[in-house]
């Protein structure tokens, strides 16, 4: 939580000729709301001048900047960009895997966010037919929600069997309840949601110091709201916009969340609270692409 020391630091190397996009100096911008630093050190040549190393690093934290601005099929091209040059990297398979994984998985969420569904299931298509057996919870997680969000409820089904390891029941839940929740089984949902919440202290990360709790919190929230219990799922909603750091591999769901509260709010009557949060969605990602949750919070607000 300490933004300013981070910026500080950040600029201290940049002072050296550090590029904000290199060197892991990118979180403490993106942390901090200013992506627009983060574009403005974008050099659409970093393929023929950087190694592939950095490449794969530049491209990656451009992407995630667009997300965070409200520029979901930005972030798609750059994470594709990325997935291309990590490809072309000598390292450990274990590795490069893990990496290849998880652009993979920013992909897909980054069509979802932008409302590209058809892209969004094609990319979910391609990743696991690459996997080659692998898997990984987050993204076979990912890629059922491309299913869900295509209607196709018998892929996503097929995807939860697919996650019977110990380490991936906790995404085998949460998928169980955003499936339920996708069939009107809210019950259903908020029972998967029980089990998935026993487990997460003890799952893997994301990555290292990357939490889960924005996937669980926020399906929590959404099951709240079809319970009719909007306090609470308010209260979860605003755990999830202050995750901070812990979330910062999910702005498509830290965004997002502020629609949520505005239903939460118009729940309870709180017309005001609802609209300053769709206000909130505005401010973040007003200035980006056209994307559904920007039309949704136009329609709400009368403003175009």
């Amino acid at each position: 939580g300490a933004g300013d020391e981070a910026r500080e630091a950040a600029a201290r190397a940049e002072s050296k000729d550090v590029s904000a996009l290199r060197d892991g100096l990118a979180p403490a911008f993106l942390l901090t709301g200013d992506e627009a630093h983060l574009d403005d050190e974008f050099n659409p040549e970093a393929d023929l001048v950087l190694g592939p190393e950095k490449s794969v690093e530049h491209h990656i934290y451009v992407g995630l900047a667009a997300l965070w601005s409200g520029r979901p099929s930005r972030a798609a091209e750059e994470m594709e960009r990325a997935e291309e040059k990590l490809m072309t990297l000598d390292g450990s398979e274990a590795d490069l895997s893990s990496w290849v994984q998880w652009v993979r998985i920013m992909r897909i969420r980054a069509y979802l966010a932008a409302g590209r569904i058809p892209e969004a299931r094609s990319a979910a298509d391609a990743a696991r037919t690459a996997g080659k057996g692998r898997i990984n919870g987050l993204l076979v997680y990912s890629a059922g929600l491309a299913d869900l969000a295509a209607g196709d409820k018998q892929m996503a089904v097929l995807m939860t069997n697919r996650l019977t390891a110990a380490g991936l029941k906790f995404w085998r839940y949460l998928l169980s309840a955003q499936s339920a929740l996708a069939a009107g089984d809210v019950g259903g949902a908020e029972s998967a949601l029980s089990l998935a919440s026993q487990g997460i202290d003890i799952q893997t990360t994301v990555c290292p110091g990357i939490s889960v709790e924005p996937y669980v919190l926020s399906a929590q929230a959404r099951t709240l709201l079809a319970l009719g219990r909007a306090p609470a799922a308010e209260h979860l909603l605003m755990r999830v916009i202050g995750l901070g750091g812990r979330g910062i591999f999910a702005p498509d769901i830290l965004v997002p969340a502020w629609e949520l509260v505005a239903e939460a709010r118009e729940a309870q009557g709180n017309r005001a609270g609802a609209e300053e949060a769709w206000r909130e969605i505005l401010t973040r990602w007003g200035k980006g692409e056209e994307t559904p949750l920007l039309q949704r919070a136009r329609a709400a607000l009368g403003v175009k």
